[in-house]
């Protein structure tokens, strides 16, 4: 597991990854919580895209993964990010409590049913190998 440091710059957290695979691991995993939000919180770092762009070119690294993520966390950006990056997986974990818009807004999720489908079909859209 791979919990990026939000306050590093790009070129630490790519270190750090660098570092996994000197030491033999074939897979890194992208995780934390609320790990959609990776960069948001300070403009001076790197964001969730740039980060997979960055670590998923790592000679030696075979496979990165994304850990669960919001549906409100996913953007083009990280679609694109995924989707154009060889060492990514094209499979997420996308939490989806419900499938009833009404038992979401009871629930305080800040997306509804129709968005959740929206995301999904943008995923397919932008890649055949997504699952």
């Amino acid at each position: 597991m791979f919990e990026a440091d939000q306050k590093a710059e790009v070129s630490q957290n790519r270190r750090r990854g660098k570092g996994l695979v000197a030491n033999g691991f074939k897979e890194i995993v992208l995780t934390g919580i609320h790990v959609g939000s990776f960069g948001k919180t300070n403009e001076r770092v790197h964001t969730l895209p740039e980060l997979i762009s960055e670590v998923g070119v790592i000679k030696g690294l075979y496979r990165l993964r994304l850990s669960s993520i919001d549906p409100n966390e996913v953007n083009d950006a990280l679609i694109s990010a995924i989707a154009g990056n060889p060492v990514a997986c094209k499979h997420l974990h996308i939490s989806l409590q419900s499938g009833s818009t009404r038992i979401l807004n009871e629930m305080k999720r800040k997306y509804t049913a129709s968005e959740f489908m929206h995301l999904v079909k943008a995923f397919i859209q932008e890649s055949r190998e997504f699952q």
